[in-house]
Formats: C-alpha cells, structure tokens, sequence
C-alpha cells in the first residue's frame, strides 16, 4: 500500500498574526524609544515638553503649503533644515555607507554598540516628517525596494504630504506612506 503524499499547507493566518505581532511590538519598541528620550528631555530642563509651535500652528502652515501646491505643483513646501544642510548630511551620510557595515555606540562612555547594514533595501522611518522632503530625497537616491514611513503630530503635514506623493511621486505609492501620531498624546 502506498502512502498519498499530502502537500504541506503554510499557516498564512499564523504568518498574517505574526507579521501584526512584529508589527505592534515595532510600534512598542517605537514608543518606549520615544518616550525614553523624552524622559531624558524632561529630566534636563525644568519645564515640560512644550512646543515652540502648537498644532495649529502647524496645521494652519500645511493648510496653506496645500494652497499653493495646488497653485504652483513645482511647490512642494519648505524644506526645513536647510539652512544647516541637516537634509542633505543624512542622505549623504546614507549614500556614503551604502551596503557598508556602519556601527553605532550607544553611548561615548559605552563599550557596546550596534552595527547596521545599510542598503537600498532598508525601511526608513521619518519622525515630524513635514511634507515629507526627506522620505521623497531618499526615494529619489534609490531607496526604492522597501517601505519608508513619514509621521506627524499634523494632520494637515500628513494630507499634504500624501498629496504630493499622489501628484509628484505616483510611481512611489507601494514604497511611502504618511501617518499621523502625536507622541505627547497619552493615548500613544
């Protein structure tokens, strides 16, 4: 008697239920991050987290930007940093040590580190991502071949930004996304 060879089925909604689970503790790691820094932030001044802007500053700033995108498409907004070329020192920094090896101390007093492979492969995440400037630089240097993610407290930053991509960066749509999370928010 011969035995019927069974194929061997994959569990896609094991996979679907792990990919969620490295998803949120993505997230989780993310926020403790964050909220580590801001703790340190916090513990070195003696006023809280305070905006120099409030939401609606910004919100009301995007409101516009969107305006006259619309009036003028080769207006895609401000590109913040620039007068300190920050941009352009993290793209180049990127460009610089593509599919090298780059380590990481995590402290000047430390001696562990951490090294990171960069490639045109790597996800990159943008926090008070604007109008999403950097997320376009850098899918126009070829980091076309995994997700980038732009977040802002704004939600008018957001729309703005997904506008753009829309109308300026349509063939990046699969690669960019935008969100909106405010990190002093409790509910984060």
């Amino acid at each position: 008697m011969t035995k019927k060879k069974t194929k061997k089925r994959v569990n896609t909604e094991s996979f679907s239920n792990q990919r969620r689970d490295d998803e949120l503790s993505w997230w989780s790691l993310l926020r403790k991050v964050i909220r580590e820094i801001l703790t340190i932030k916090e513990s070195k001044h003696t006023h809280t987290h305070t905006h120099q802007y409030g939401r609606q500053y910004w919100d009301d700033f995007y409101n516009k930007e969107k305006k006259n995108f619309s009036e003028n498409p080769d207006d895609t907004g401000e590109c913040w940093f620039n007068d300190s070329d920050a941009e352009e020192k993290m793209i180049d920094f990127l460009m610089n040590n593509l599919n090298n090896t780059t380590c990481f101390s995590s402290s000047s007093s430390s001696s562990s580190s951490s090294s990171v492979l960069i490639t045109e492969k790597s996800s990159m995440i943008d926090l008070g991502t604007g109008n999403g400037h950097l997320l376009f630089q850098l899918w126009e240097e070829g980091f076309k071949q995994n997700k980038m993610l732009g977040v802002d407290y704004s939600e008018q930053s957001v729309l703005f930004s997904k506008v753009i991509l829309d109308e300026v960066y349509q063939d990046a749509v699969d690669t960019i996304d935008f969100k909106q999370a405010d990190i002093f928010d409790d509910s984060w």
